[in-house]
């Protein structure tokens, strides 16, 4: 029995017996606008036996930049650094073809090697009923941080047929997610947000409370005297709307 054979049975048997019938297989698509990295959903050859997932109190995390990222890219980095770890399979022996090329280049580029770009791509990882209890989005936000790929079979002529690859993930939203996230509900506590450029309070308002008349609580929360002048990059409190408290 080939090892492709033995993993169907054994790897997948463990997060496959609760859906019955055909497998549902994890798969991770690029959540990216670049050219060279289109929207294709990369579905694991094998799932893996164990998924273990660590949550860790959310903190402020430094982006990882790459010279060809666009700006939204650079500050695109999850805000948690809860972490997602699993081992899968890889093995194209029975097809006499190189693992490496028709699957661990696509993580490679996960992972940020791909054409001197050194920032991971932001992913979406989809796994039937796993995922849509994890996350109201049925997937979840994420960003494939190490990888660790040992080859362990190779044909004759040095093509690598089988490999074991270990993968840790940061999970997170980006900022641009939870800003949506925050505008679907009231707001009750305070926030710190940059003014952006031709932005003025009124704008912020609008964004923030969804009425832009609330411009003068913002005014009031930081001292302004004359919201027209205002620079891009200031930092701004916006307080949280208790009622009855203008």
């Amino acid at each position: 029995m080939s090892l492709a054979s033995t993993l169907t049975g054994m790897i997948t048997g463990g997060l496959d017996m609760a859906f019955g019938g055909e497998p549902t297989k994890i798969a991770l698509t690029p959540d990216d606008e670049r050219a060279t990295m289109p929207k294709i959903p990369f579905e694991l050859q094998f799932n893996p036996e164990s998924l273990k997932i660590t949550r860790a109190q959310a903190r402020t995390s430094t982006p990882v930049m790459g010279a060809q990222d666009r700006p939204a890219d650079q500050n695109a980095a999850p805000q948690r650094s809860s972490t997602m770890q699993f081992t899968v399979y890889f093995d194209t022996y029975e097809e006499r073809t190189s693992v490496y090329t028709k699957y661990i280049k696509t993580l490679e580029a996960f992972v940020g090697y791909d054409q001197g770009k050194h920032a991971p791509v932001m992913l979406v990882m989809t796994y039937g009923n796993f995922t849509n209890e994890l996350t109201a989005m049925s997937a979840l936000k994420c960003k494939l941080d190490n990888l660790d790929v040992e080859y362990t079979m190779f044909l004759k002529n040095g093509t690598p047929v089988r490999a074991k690859v270990g993968m840790t993930f940061r999970l997170g939203l980006t900022p641009e997610d939870q800003n949506a996230l925050a505008q679907m509900n009231s707001p009750d506590h305070a926030k710190l947000v940059t003014l952006k450029r031709g932005h003025t309070l009124a704008d912020v308002a609008a964004e923030e409370y969804d009425n832009p008349a609330e411009w003068r609580r913002i005014a009031r929360a930081n001292n302004i005297d004359d919201p027209m002048e205002l620079e891009p990059g200031a930092k701004l409190i916006v307080p949280p709307i208790l009622t009855g408290v203008r």
